[in-house]
C-alpha cells in the first residue's frame, strides 16, 4: 500500500477521525486529509508521533508496498534489484560548503534496505569536495605571559592556514594551570566560545605520546610541552596537529574519540 493508504488503514483501524489523529501527529485534520489524498506526505516528526502512539515501527507508515512482479529469468549479466525502503530526502546541499542541515523533507525516495540510511541530501556542485565536520577538535594553546587576544586571533588565523583547518571542528581548548589568569587567552577562548581546561605541569607530564620538546618552555613551566600534551589530555585522543609556534604563540589539535553513528535515535 502506499503511504496515504497506509495512514487511512491506521486511522480506521483505530475508529479515529482525521482530527483525532491529527492531535495524535501534533498537526491539524487538515494535513491529515492531504496525507491521505496522497498530495502531501507527512514529516518525521509527526511519523514518529503515530508509531510511537500506536507502538508500531515507522516503517508500518512509510513503507510504499507494490505488488511484486511475475518472476522472470534474470538475463546474463544482469543483478536482480535489492530490496527497497523509503527514505526521507530532506533537502540540498552545495558540494564544499559546510552547513547545518535542518529537516525539511521534500519527499521520499526509494533505497535499498541493506544500506540502513535514515535520510538523503542532493548534491549540487560547488567547489571541490562536500565537507562533514565533526566538533572534535581540541585546541592546546601556549602563549607567553601578557599576549594579547588580537595576538591569539592572529595566530590562530594562520594556524588554520596553513593545515587548512575549519575553525567551526574545535569544540573546546587547554593549557597549563599558569595561563589560568590571563585575560586575553581567557577571552579569545570565550569569543570563539570554547570552554578552556587547564592542567598542573604534573599532568601534562604523565600525558601519553612523543611531543615537541622545548628547554626553554620547560625552564619556565616545570614540562617540555604545553599546547601538545594539553590539547591530548583534554581531548584524549590523538595529536592530529603538531606544535605551531608563532610570534610567542604555540598550537596543537588533538581529537576526541569519534565514529559516526548514523542510526536513527540508535535503534
Amino acid at each position: 500500500m502506499s503511504i496515504a493508504e497506509n495512514i487511512k488503514k491506521i486511522r480506521l483501524e483505530h475508529e479515529l477521525s482525521q482530527a483525532d489523529l491529527g492531535k495524535i501527529a501534533g498537526v491539524s485534520d487538515k494535513a491529515v486529509s492531504t496525507w491521505e489524498l496522497g498530495i502531501k506526505i507527512p514529516r518525521m516528526g509527526a511519523v514518529e508521533k503515530m508509531a510511537n502512539y500506536f507502538g508500531i515501527p515507522k516503517s508500518a507508515i512509510l513503507d510504499d508496498a507494490q505488488p511484486a512482479p511475475a518472476s522472470r529469468p534474470i538475463p546474463p549479466g544482469f543483478e536482480p534489484m535489492p530490496k527497497m525502503k523509503k527514505i526521507p530526502l530532506i533537502g540540498s546541499i552545495a558540494c564544499g560548503e559546510p552547513i547545518t542541515a535542518e529537516q525539511n523533507i521534500e519527499r521520499y525516495i526509494g533505497v535499498p534496505a541493506a544500506w540502513r540510511a535514515d535520510f538523503a541530501l542532493t548534491l549540487f556542485p560547488a567547489g571541490d569536495a562536500l565537507h562533514l565536520i565533526p566538533k572534535i577538535g581540541v585546541l592546546g594553546i601556549g602563549c607567553r605571559r601578557g599576549t594579547s587576544a588580537a595576538q591569539l586571533e592572529a595566530a590562530f588565523a594562520q594556524f588554520c592556514a596553513a593545515h587548512g583547518l575549519a575553525a567551526v571542528c574545535i569544540t573546546a581548548a587547554a593549557s597549563i594551570d599558569l595561563k589560568a589568569h590571563e585575560p586575553d587567552l581567557l577571552e579569545f577562548c570565550r569569543i570563539h566560545g570554547w570552554p578552556v581546561q587547564f592542567f598542573p605541569a604534573e599532568a601534562l607530564r604523565a600525558a601519553p605520546g612523543s611531543f615537541t620538546p622545548s628547554a626553554f618552555v620547560q625552564s619556565v613551566t616545570g614540562v617540555d610541552n604545553v599546547c601538545e600534551r594539553s590539547a591530548v589530555l583534554a581531548a584524549g585522543g590523538p595529536l592530529v596537529f603538531h606544535k605551531y609556534a608563532r610570534t610567542g604563540v604555540t598550537f596543537a589539535l588533538a581529537v576526541r574519540p569519534y565514529a559516526p553513528d548514523w542510526r536513527w535515535q540508535n535503534v
